[in-house]
């Protein structure tokens, strides 16, 4: 990333600066004693390496540089380099933040002169920051400015860089929401990120019972009554055959084959009409049950089909519902 027009036009004293601060830091590191030297060198170690970058224009990585020696050794004289670095970086809202907290934090140990340069500094930035206040439609979203996170909501209002601004708000199990708006300094406006609701569980409707074949009734009911009807027919002949034999015992002479023919029959007869007697009567008993459980289960298929019915009554004292369900 290249520098600015404001590292083009005041590049010596943003690198004085640099320098000087370098060195005051070199000086403090030499009169630790050798206990506490480690985190100092580490710390020194990246400044360095921040300043170096620095003046290479390489501004995001002298910034995670900074940001880590600050880390390491907390000295509000690494807050000027930050801050500068947010400043080429464009970033005018942690430019103006880091700018204050170095006043605060440096308090009465930073040079009048220095002192008035920042505050000349802080008083451009508050023209090129803008107040956002973001809130969603449910709470506990996670928003990012511009890709970095600054937070859950819902948040206190942000202070960001004036410009074109992403903002996004992502929730677990929903879809991410993501909208621009342009900020000028000064801006105070407020966004609302409206994130989808979760749709709605499937609840499975029941099929509905199919209506059951009458088929078996009718084939049950038609053999029942076959079986009966030859149970009457051969009755009838069993009775014919009975007569006959009666008038071959009382005939004289008698023929005995003749009689032995008429009892056969009598007999064949009698056992048949009994067997289709029998029979008729199981026939009937289960086309009895067949038609039993098919109207059983014509009513609850019906039952399946039919939607609820119900009215509500107004009893004394009391309130009920009556109907189907």
């Amino acid at each position: 990333m290249t520098a600015g027009p404001r590292c083009v036009q005041r590049p010596s004293r943003r690198h004085e600066a640099v320098a000087g601060l370098l060195l005051l830091v070199a000086t403090l590191t030499a009169a630790l004693p050798a206990s506490a030297a480690p985190k100092w060198v580490e710390a020194d170690e990246r400044f360095r390496r921040g300043v170096q970058l620095y003046k290479e224009t390489n501004f995001t990585a002298a910034l995670v540089e900074f940001q880590r020696a600050y880390d390491v050794d907390p000295k509000y004289q690494v807050l000027y380099n930050i801050a500068e670095t947010y400043y080429q970086l464009q970033d005018y809202a942690n430019a103006l933040k880091t700018y204050q907290r170095y006043l605060q934090e440096g308090g009465n140990k930073i040079a009048a002169k220095r002192r008035k340069d920042v505050e000349t500094e802080i008083a451009k930035l508050t023209k090129r920051v803008a107040t956002l206040t973001i809130t969603t439609s449910e709470p506990g979203a996670t928003v990012s400015v511009d890709d970095v996170v600054v937070g859950k909501t819902p948040l206190e209002p942000l202070s960001v860089s004036a410009g074109r601004r992403k903002i996004t708000a992502t929730l677990a199990g929903r879809i991410p929401v993501t909208e621009t708006v342009d900020l000028a300094g000064g801006d105070q406006k407020t966004l609302q990120l409206v994130i989808a609701a979760l749709p709605a569980p499937l609840v499975a409707k029941p099929e509905p019972k199919p209506t059951p074949s009458i088929v078996p009734q009718v084939i049950s009911w038609s053999a029942t009554g076959a079986l009966a009807a030859g149970a009457v027919v051969t009755g009838v002949l069993a009775l014919g055959a009975s007569s006959d034999l009666e008038q071959e015992l009382v005939r004289f002479p008698g023929d005995a084959d003749a009689l032995a023919s008429a009892q056969d029959k009598a007999f064949n007869l009698g056992l048949a009409t009994d067997i289709l007697i029998g029979t008729s009567v199981a026939a009937a008993a289960l086309s009895v049950y067949f038609t039993v459980d098919w109207a059983m289960a014509s009513d609850e298929a019906a039952k399946s089909r039919r939607p609820p019915a119900a009215r509500v009554m107004v009893l004394p004292g009391s309130v009920a519902v009556e109907g189907t369900f």
